[in-house]
């Protein structure tokens, strides 16, 4: 039986690719275990955000809320619900013209609404099969896991791609060779050029590596050798540099950890089993690339790769890769053949932006077996996993949410003016954009000499109230920082009463003592700043087609929002 030879190719920009297996999983690098049925069945009729016909249920606002806030540097709190609530309701409402317009019928949003299903079946198909095979954690297993969690260790490794290999290295390690030697000639053999990182692997965390390999390093001493040890990827031979422990081990930050670890506990030996699943599946085909037609294929995709980086270049390969067109592209021409089948560069293509970046490079042989896997799963999971099941139809629903609002934003920015949206424009981003400092309205009272203003000052301070500058005119300015160098207008406390009062304050030959009764936010005026907004708009043109594509008797106070669902719809803040 022949098997994909470099499906599991060790050549990665990354040197702890071998072991973290499943980082290598295109489409399975985290998803929630404990979906179930009954939960969907429970919340998709709950709506947490409506306007007219067009509504968002608290199904859809959780998966969507729930990955933002992972990638959000804030916190989950009632406001920031809200404003991501209101902001998904205007996606809706823009996609909605897509939809009446037919631009859901369109080639690109079929693709990406048809990949987006695929990849959630291939989820499922995973889930069915191997859910139940887990076991739930019992408590040693969470000690345990809470002690591996708080501990940090510091590693280098000696890599083999066989058993063989590790144990040729292993006997030149007995005999005397240099670790660091083996270290880095083992490691740039399988891709990693840079001598000084070749080998060392840096600090590892908990859930950082397969679980014989984790078993083995965290039993390590200082300076100590751990003997072969294969993971998913290969073979090692680990040595500990250091170790540190957070000192917090207590029972209290134990359980308040629990459920956290439990999960985290299992959702790892889910992704290890699917590993091994996929591995199973994939050895069960022959696999013959046409090298020299897959290196045709870089000039037209390398392009996209510089800008994975950015949103609107990922957008762009999401959109236009799968129906890339160019002379001398065939879209029939075979590049592999999987168990006699053909793969061909349609297919390629179909599936590449699933890919991860690193793999989008010059040598795309690693991407092709990328995609190549994931055709092959996704056969499997159409045959077991149907369209009606009630995870696929909530994504589906999902991705043509998505895919009608990017479609629409498409359209309209084709057809922008930019120069009609200049004033909105600076009056709906001019408090992060055109910001220019402070300025603070302060009532001040002046004296003419120092013994009168501190003869006032101490009576305030005894009598706890304003009174004392009763008979003494106040005056009010607008000042800005620094505008009156000896006045600290910034520092000023805004209140209603005595506890404001500071000073006193030299100004043009008098002393002030002064109460801050406000701060507002400054502007660069719009005719400032008109020249430059062509170009700051023509950066932000994704956002302008956002603006522009809204109804006209769309606005944010008619739309209605359910409080009580969005504070139910995920745990506590």
């Amino acid at each position: 039986m022949a098997m994909f030879p470099n499906l599991n190719s060790k050549n990665n920009h990354h040197h702890l690719i071998f072991i973290y297996s499943f980082k290598r999983l295109t489409w399975l690098t985290f998803f929630l275990l404990f979906n179930s049925t009954h939960i969907i069945h429970a919340q998709k009729d709950n709506i947490v955000i409506h306007w007219q016909n067009i509504s968002i249920n608290t199904q859809h606002f959780k998966e969507e809320y729930s990955l933002f806030m992972t990638q959000s540097p804030g916190r989950d709190t009632p406001a920031s619900r809200r404003a991501y609530a209101y902001k998904m309701l205007e996606r809706s409402v823009i996609g909605e013209w897509g939809k009446r317009n037919q631009l859901d019928l369109s080639q690109r949003v079929q693709l990406y609404v048809n990949r987006q299903v695929n990849f959630v079946r291939r989820q499922r198909y995973l889930e069915q099969t191997l859910l139940d095979t887990i076991p739930q954690p019992n408590m040693p297993q969470l000690h345990d896991a809470f002690i591996k969690h708080k501990t940090h260790l510091r590693l280098q490794q000696i890599y083999g791609n066989t058993r063989r290999e590790i144990d040729s290295l292993y006997a030149q390690l007995q005999a005397g060779a240099d670790f660091n030697v083996l270290a880095r000639t083992s490691m740039q053999k399988y891709g990693i050029p840079e001598p000084e990182k070749a080998g060392d692997m840096g600090w590892i965390h908990w859930n950082d590596l397969d679980l014989a390999p984790e078993h083995v390093v965290y039993r390590l001493k200082p300076l100590e050798t751990s003997t072969p040890v294969a993971s998913l990827n290969g073979w090692h031979i680990f040595r500990l540099i250091e170790r540190k422990e957070d000192i917090a081990l207590d029972d209290a930050s134990f359980l308040k950890e629990q459920e956290k670890l439990a999960f985290e506990w299992r959702n790892r030996r889910f992704t290890e089993a699917a590993s091994r699943h996929i591995k199973s599946i994939l050895t069960a085909h022959r696999l013959q690339i046409y090298s020299h037609k897959l290196e045709a294929l870089w000039p037209l995709i390398a392009p996209y790769s510089e800008r994975l980086n950015t949103p609107e270049g990922l957008v762009a390969a999401q959109q236009e890769i799968p129906i890339l067109k160019a002379p001398r592209l065939n879209p029939q021409t075979i590049l592999a053949t999987v168990s006699g089948k053909p793969f061909r560069v349609s297919d390629f293509l179909a599936f590449l932006p699933d890919v991860p970046a690193p793999y989008w490079r010059r040598d795309l042989r690693q991407a092709l077996e990328i995609t190549i896997r994931d055709a092959i799963l996704t056969e499997i999971a159409k045959s077991k996993i149907p369209k009606q099941d009630a995870y696929v139809s909530l994504q589906t629903e999902m991705a043509q949410y998505t895919a009608r609002y990017y479609a629409t934003l498409s359209a309209v920015s084709d057809t922008l003016h930019l120069s009609r949206y200049e004033r909105a424009f600076y009056e709906q981003f001019k408090t992060t954009l055109f910001r220019d400092g402070l300025i603070t309205q302060v009532e001040a009272w002046a004296f003419p000499d120092s013994a009168s203003v501190w003869q006032t000052l101490r009576r305030i301070l005894a009598e706890k109230s304003l009174h004392p500058l009763d008979s003494i005119s106040s005056q009010d300015f607008w000042v800005q920082d620094q505008e009156i160098p000896t006045w600290p207008v910034l520092t000023l406390r805004v209140t209603n009463d005595w506890t404001g009062i500071q000073g006193p304050y030299l100004h043009k030959g008098q002393f002030w003592i002064l109460r801050a009764k406000q701060h507002l936010p400054r502007f660069q005026k719009f005719e400032d700043i008109q020249p430059k907004l062509p170009a700051i708009m023509q950066a932000q043109k994704r956002l302008i087609a956002h603006m522009a594509a809204l109804p006209a008797n769309y606005t944010p106070a008619a739309a209605q929002i359910n409080q009580a669902a969005l504070d139910t719809v995920l745990p506590s803040y």
